[in-house]
C-alpha cells in the first residue's frame, strides 16, 4: 500500500513539474514571439497622435493621419529587423504576434487612442495584409535575396535612400523622384507575381527600397511623410478596377481635366504603398 502511495505521489510530482516546465517554455515563446523592435519603432508616433492629445495642443497636430503613422511604424519596425537578418516577411505565427505586440504596445504607453486600433478596419494592422505571413500573399518574400531577384531597386535605392539623397520632406524634386521609383518598382512586381495584391508588393518595395541600410526614424519619417503628400488630396477610390501594367507613355499635352484625373490615380497608388 505504502508503495504504491509513493508511485502515486511520484507520479503526480512529475505531472505538475512537466505541467509547470510546458507553461514556462510556452510563456517564453509568446514573449520572445515577435522579433521586431516595437518599442523603438512605435516613437514613430508623434506626440499629437497620443491617446492623452487634447484640443490645447492643437500647434503640434501631427502633419497627416495617425493611422499612416501607425502603419509606418510597423514598415520601419520590418525594415529594421531585414537589414539585420536578410528576412523580408516574418513567417506565421511572428508575423500575427507583430501586429498584436505594436497594437497592444501603443495602447499601454498611451501612444495612440485605443478606439483607433480596436474599432473597425481603418486602423486595422491585422486585416491589412501587414500581419500575414510570408509567402502568404503575393511579394511577401521570406528573404531580401529572393524579394531583390525579382525586382531591380536600384533606381528606388538611388532615389530614395542612398546616403546622399537631400531629406525628402523639404526637397520637392527629390521626393518627387523617390515616389516615381517606388512606384515603378511596384509595378514591376504587379507584374512578376501576375498580381494585383498593391498592399503587400508596396510593402515589399519599401522594404527593399530600405534593406541596404537601416534609417534612423527621422529619415523614414521624412520618407513616409512624402509619399503622403502625394495622397492627402485622394479620397475614396476603389481598387477592383486597376490593373496591373507598365507605366504609361509619356501624355500629349495636358488637359487641365488630364492632370486633375491622373494625380488621384498616382496618389491613391501610394496610399496603397504605405498604408491600406
Amino acid at each position: 500500500m505504502r508503495l504504491l502511495l509513493t508511485s502515486s505521489a511520484l507520479t503526480l510530482l512529475l505531472f505538475f513539474s512537466s505541467t509547470s516546465s510546458a507553461s514556462t517554455t510556452n510563456s517564453s515563446s509568446a514573449a520572445t514571439a515577435c522579433p521586431y523592435d516595437i518599442d523603438h519603432a512605435s516613437t514613430m508616433i508623434p506626440p499629437a497622435c497620443y491617446a492623452n492629445y487634447t484640443a490645447a495642443d492643437a500647434a503640434v497636430a501631427p502633419p497627416t493621419n495617425c493611422c499612416w503613422f501607425v502603419f509606418a511604424a510597423y514598415i520601419y519596425a520590418a525594415i529594421r529587423y531585414s537589414n539585420a537578418t536578410g528576412e523580408a516577411f516574418l513567417p506565421d505565427p511572428a508575423a500575427s504576434a507583430c501586429s498584436s505586440a505594436l497594437v497592444t504596445t501603443l495602447i499601454r504607453r498611451g501612444l495612440a487612442v485605443p478606439s483607433l486600433l480596436l474599432s473597425g478596419d481603418r486602423c486595422n494592422i491585422s486585416s491589412s495584409g501587414l500581419a500575414a505571413g510570408a509567402g502568404k500573399l503575393p511579394c511577401l518574400y521570406p528573404t531580401i535575396t529572393a524579394l531583390r531577384s525579382a525586382v531591380n531597386l536600384s533606381s528606388a535605392v538611388r532615389s530614395c535612400s542612398s546616403p546622399g539623397v537631400p531629406d525628402l520632406l523639404s526637397d520637392g524634386r527629390s521626393c518627387k523622384s523617390c515616389q516615381n521609383s517606388v512606384i515603378a518598382a511596384t509595378i514591376t512586381l504587379l507584374g512578376v507575381t501576375n498580381s494585383k495584391e498593391f498592399v503587400p508588393c508596396g510593402m515589399a518595395t519599401t522594404i527593399g527600397v530600405w534593406s541596404t541600410a537601416a534609417p534612423d526614424i527621422r529619415r523614414f519619417r521624412s520618407y513616409a511623410l512624402c509619399m503622403v503628400q502625394v495622397l492627402e488630396n485622394v479620397g475614396t477610390l476603389g481598387t477592383g478596377d486597376l490593373i496591373p501594367s507598365p507605366p504609361p507613355p509619356p501624355p500629349s499635352p495636358p488637359t487641365a481635366k488630364s492632370q486633375s484625373d491622373s494625380t488621384p490615380l498616382y496618389g491613391f497608388f501610394f496610399f496603397l504603398v504605405i498604408v491600406v
